[in-house]
């Protein structure tokens, strides 16, 4: 089920198997530190609302590079957010564009904890096998 559409992302949640996707499209190359935050922050709240418990993240169009102060603030604010509400693991589904790939791991492992696992596919169907595994 859609919950929330925009240029940058699709937000959805499939309620049969409580895996909550984040979709972005190749727009986020334009889009600005404010609209990265208020979509994660929509995240949060939807995931939250929904009681998902695991996440699938289509980075493959993500063309945003996440600068080391907002590499800061998703882990803050986002990933000890998604822990906090009880996230089992997150799947995400490879870019294509280096830089990209490069910053969102570069975001992941600023949770030095790791306190849920995640892992990278370049297949969705691997994805949604791990996660409902």
């Amino acid at each position: 089920m859609e919950l929330f559409k925009n240029k940058y992302c699709i937000l959805s949640n499939n309620e049969q198997n409580k895996i909550f996707d984040q979709i972005w499209s190749e727009n986020t190359e334009y889009m600005s530190d404010e609209n990265y935050k208020e979509i994660q922050l929509k995240t949060i709240d939807l995931f939250k609302k929904k009681l998902a418990k695991k996440m699938f993240i289509d980075v493959k169009k993500f063309n945003f590079p996440i600068v080391p102060d907002l590499q800061k603030w998703t882990v803050e604010n986002i990933i000890n957010t998604l822990a906090n509400a009880g996230i089992l693991k997150i799947a995400y589904l490879a870019p294509t564009e280096l830089f990209s790939q490069v910053s969102i791991e570069q975001t992941l492992k600023e949770d030095e904890e790791q306190i849920f696992p995640y892992k990278y596919f370049d297949k969705k169907e691997s994805a949604m096998e791990w996660l409902t595994n």
